[in-house]
């Protein structure tokens, strides 16, 4: 009975090394959660200001295409003007193709962040699967491990009643000896 209880014992200690264990990596898991979440935070922020560019971007660039449309008007109305307007017109043009230029930069550098934040949103979420499954592992064991303790204690109960039962018997038997010896120096005599 000693020796089953101390292989319970040891099974004990092995499963709460385990267990030890695996609480350790479920921390690991929730700190790597944590990062992927403060980059996907980053990168949120990130693509609001790409978009607020874009924005401002784009308005200026219908500012610049009313400002031709107005220098159009006033070619039709003067032959002089049109030199000027058609300058004016030209110089309008190249801002608009820079800022065109600009945009298309900003719009490729807008689809990069928002494919890195899909790519953090989807190791995040391996994480979480990651943690839900250690942390599914973990309740098995200390399942096990409460079960073990039962059986522990189960043995110690059994183990005392053996030694109350043991010595039971030895008083007993010191009796019986007893009278044994009595009997036998009574038959002597």
């Amino acid at each position: 009975m000693n020796e089953r209880t101390a292989q319970s014992g040891a099974r004990t200690a092995q499963s709460s090394e385990r267990t030890a264990q695996l609480s350790e990596r479920t921390a690991q898991l929730n700190e790597r959660t944590a990062q992927s979440c403060a980059r996907t935070a980053q990168s949120s922020v990130q693509t609001a200001q790409l978009n607020a560019r874009t924005a401002r971007l784009n308005l200026r660039t219908a500012q610049l295409n009313a400002r031709t449309a107005q220098s159009s008007a006033q070619t039709a109305q003067s032959s002089a003007q049109t030199a000027q307007s058609s300058a004016r017109t030209a110089q309008l043009s190249e801002r608009t193709a820079r800022l065109n230029a600009r945009t298309a930069q900003l719009n490729e550098r807008t689809a990069q962040s928002s494919a890195r934040t899909a790519q953090s949103s989807a190791q995040t979420a391996q994480s979480s699967a990651r943690t839900a499954q250690l942390s599914e592992r973990t309740a098995r064991l200390n399942a096990r491990t409460a079960q073990l303790n039962e059986r522990t204690a189960q043995s110690g109960a059994r183990t005392a009643q053996s030694s109350v039962q043991t010595a039971q018997l030895s008083a007993r038997t010191a009796q019986l000896n007893a009278r044994m010896a009595q009997s036998t120096s009574s038959n002597e005599y």
